[in-house]
């Protein structure tokens, strides 16, 4: 690890393999059917046509500056791993039943399941980082000045 990085207290880039991977590739499609149910609802909710085709396009674009904002991994804003497995739960089952409520019951349980999927992989990426940091932290200590 290089030195700019320990002091900028970011954690270093991590090469994907394994395991890893296949969550990293999990949570990338259901972060990828979650957006798809956002702009579903809000094309549905806005009446459809050319105006729901411009809400959805806005919705989406508010969903994604905050995603990036808060959830994003490299964001400097990133929310603590409790609260962003709840949010990633909470939102796959509000949007779920939302799509189910709407007539879209295969398509709101899929959002459902993504949603806690999504949920299930942020904890588990999440605690493999926290125990990496603490084993980094064992093993490159803090400057003695």
């Amino acid at each position: 690890m290089t030195e700019d990085r320990r002091s900028s207290g970011r954690p270093a880039p991590v090469m994907l393999s394994g395991s890893a991977l296949a969550l990293g590739l999990v949570a990338l499609v259901a972060e990828i059917v979650l957006f798809a149910a956002i702009g579903q609802l809000a094309h549905h909710h806005a009446g459809g046509g050319v105006t729901g085709i411009v809400v959805a396009v806005v919705v989406l674009a508010l969903a994604a500056v905050l995603w990036g904002v808060f959830m994003a991994p490299n964001s400097p804003r990133r929310i603590s791993l409790r609260p962003r497995v709840g949010v990633c739960g909470v939102l796959g089952l509000v949007l779920g039943g939302l799509l189910v409520a709407a007539g879209w019951t295969v398509w709101g349980v899929v959002v459902g399941v993504c949603g806690l999927g999504l949920a299930a992989v942020q904890w588990v990426m999440g605690r493999a980082q926290e125990r990496a940091e603490a084993a980094r932290t064992d093993c490159f200590p803090g400057d003695p000045s």
